[in-house]
C-alpha cells in the first residue's frame, strides 16, 4: 500500500467525511482510512432485527435543528437532504408523567407562532403548561437575556455553569427541570450544572432567538449510513478519492517538523503531503511521535472527558405512543421517537427508539435490566407499554460519545491547525465553537480542509 502524496484523512466520521469530500471537491487527492469496516464514526446504522423490517437502526437517535447550516448544506450537496426533511414549523411536545400512568396535565407545546422572529415562540412559552404562569414570565426573561447577550457576554460565561448563569437569573430548579435541563442535556449531552455556559447559550440563542427556522426539527427517516456515511464515501470516491477501511493509523511519521505520511497497523507506509485527523482527542496522542505527545498544544486536550449516550431500540406488537416524538420530563429518559410513524413502515406493531443522553447510570446495566427499566420508565408516561408485549430490544451503549463540554473546556478544544507542518485537526471536539454534535463534526471537517488548502500549500491536482 502506497500513499498518493496527497492529504490522508485519518478516520471515517462526520469530520473526516466532510473533511476529505470538500477536498475532493476542490481536486485534491484524497485518501481516507477509517479503522472500521465501514465509515460513519459515531453515527452510523445496522441492520435491525430482520422479522420486524424497518431496514438499518442507528446506533443512537440523531436530530439537528434549522440553525445547523453546516450539516443541511452537506446534506444538500450529498443528494440526501429529503431523507432528513426539515419541518415546516416547530412544534415539540413536551410530556409531565401522570399521577396514574400517561401525559399529566402538564402536556406542553414549544413552537412557532405568526409572530416575527425572535418573538415566534413567545405565544407557546407563554402557555407552556408545565409551569404556572408566573413560572412562565420568568422563562421568557430568561430567554430574553440570552437574545440580548453580547460576545463578550459569551466569552465571560465560558468559564461558569449554566446551572450557575440560570440561578443568576432568578430560573428555579423547577424551571430548570421542567424546560432548560431536557434541552441542554440533548444539546450539550450534560446537565446544565456539568455544561459550559456558554455553549448551552448557544444552543439557546441559535435554536430560539434566531431565525424562525432555528429551531425546526429535522429527523432522519433512514439509517445514518444511508444517510451520511455512503453517499459522503461514494461522493469521494466518485472524485478519484480514496476510502479504505478495516485500515488503523499506527504513527504519524515525521521529516523534520512536517508531516511526510503515516504507518498503518499492518506496517504499511502512506505517504501524504498533509494529514487531516479525525481521531477523538484521547486517540489523537496514541499517533502522535514521543516528543509531540507532551507538547503543551496536544497536552491541552487531555483537559477533555467523555460523556456517554445509550440509546434503546424497541418492538412491540401493538402501539404505545399517538406521537411522533416527545421530549420526557423529569425522567431518566429523554426522548421517544415513533419509528413506525417518521418512517412509514408497516404493520400492527410499534418500533420506537428512546434516548438517554449523559447516560452514566445506565452503563452498569445488563441489557434486560436496561430494557426494564426502560419500559418501567416509558410507562410512566404511555400506560401501554405495561400492556403491550416486547417482541425485540436493542441497548446500544456508546461510552464516549462525546466531549464533556464542561466550564472551562474551551481552553482544551484544540483549533484545525497543529504546530506540526501539515498535521491540521478535525473531530467535533475541536475548536468548533458547537458542542459535540454532527454540526460541530461537519464544521470541523470544513475548517481542517480549508486550513490544509491555505496554511499546508496544497494544491489541487
Amino acid at each position: 500500500m502506497s500513499g498518493s502524496g496527497g492529504v490522508l484523512v485519518l478516520g471515517g466520521g462526520a469530520a473526516g467525511l466532510a473533511a476529505a469530500w470538500r477536498l475532493a471537491q476542490e481536486g485534491v487527492s484524497i485518501t481516507l482510512i477509517e479503522k472500521r469496516r465501514s465509515p460513519g464514526g459515531k453515527a452510523f446504522s445496522f441492520p435491525g432485527p430482520s422479522p420486524h423490517g424497518g431496514g438499518e437502526i442507528d446506533n443512537g437517535q440523531h436530530i439537528w435543528l434549522g440553525c445547523c447550516t453546516a450539516l443541511r448544506g452537506w446534506l444538500e450537496a450529498l443528494g440526501t437532504a429529503d431523507l432528513a426533511p426539515l419541518e415546516p414549523r416547530a412544534r415539540v411536545p413536551f410530556l409531565l408523567p401522570g399521577p396514574g400512568g400517561g401525559p399529566g396535565a402538564g402536556m406542553g407545546w414549544i413552537s412557532d407562532s405568526w409572530l416575527p422572529a425572535p418573538f415566534h415562540h413567545l405565544p407557546s412559552l407563554l402557555a407552556y403548561a408545565p409551569l404556572s404562569f408566573s413560572e412562565r414570565l420568568t422563562l421568557v426573561r430568561g430567554i430574553d437575556r440570552l437574545r440580548r447577550a453580547r460576545p463578550g457576554d459569551l466569552a465571560a460565561w465560558e468559564g461558569i455553569s449554566f446551572a450557575s448563569l440560570l440561578s443568576s437569573w432568578g430560573q428555579t430548579e423547577r424551571i430548570r427541570r421542567r424546560f432548560w435541563d431536557p434541552i441542554v442535556v440533548s444539546a450539550c449531552n450534560v446537565l446544565p450544572e456539568r455544561a459550559s455556559a456558554a455553549l448551552a447559550a448557544l444552543v439557546f440563542r441559535e435554536a430560539m432567538a434566531g431565525g424562525r427556522q432555528g429551531g425546526r426539527f429535522a429527523i432522519p427517516r433512514a439509517g445514518l449510513s444511508a444517510l451520511i456515511a455512503r453517499p459522503a464515501a461514494r461522493a469521494i470516491e466518485k472524485r478519484e478519492g480514496r476510502v479504505l477501511t478495516g485500515v488503523r493509523a499506527e504513527r504519524l511519521e515525521l521529516d523534520g517538523d512536517a508531516v511526510a505520511g503515516v504507518r498503518t497497523a499492518d506496517g504499511a507506509f502512506l505517504q501524504a503531503r498533509a494529514v487531516i485527523s479525525g481521531l477523538a482527542w484521547d486517540d489523537l496522542p496514541g499517533i502522535l511521535p514521543p516528543r509531540w505527545r507532551e507538547d503543551p498544544f496536544f497536552a491541552s486536550a487531555r483537559g477533555l472527558a467523555p460523556s456517554p449516550i445509550v440509546g434503546i431500540h424497541l418492538w412491540f406488537d401493538a402501539p404505545v405512543i399517538d406521537l411522533s416524538y416527545a421530549g420526557l420530563l423529569e425522567s431518566s429518559l429523554h426522548w421517544v421517537f415513533n419509528q413506525t410513524r417518521l418512517r412509514g413502515l408497516p404493520g400492527q406493531g410499534q418500533y420506537l427508539s428512546l434516548i438517554v443522553s449523559d447516560a452514566a447510570d445506565w452503563l452498569h446495566l445488563g441489557t434486560g435490566e436496561a430494557l426494564s427499566r426502560a419500559i418501567g420508565e416509558l410507562g410512566r408516561f404511555f400506560p401501554e407499554a405495561g400492556t403491550a408485549r416486547l417482541e425485540e430490544g436493542v441497548v446500544i451503549k456508546e461510552r464516549k460519545a462525546t466531549f464533556a463540554p464542561g466550564p472551562g473546556t474551551a481552553l482544551c478544544r484544540l483549533p484545525a491547525e497543529t504546530p506540526i507542518r501539515g498535521l491540521f485537526l478535525a473531530g467535533a471536539w475541536t475548536q468548533t465553537g458547537w458542542p459535540a454534535t454532527l454540526e460541530g463534526a461537519v464544521r470541523s471537517g470544513e475548517a481542517a480542509a480549508r486550513k490544509a488548502l491555505t496554511a499546508g500549500g496544497i494544491q489541487p491536482l
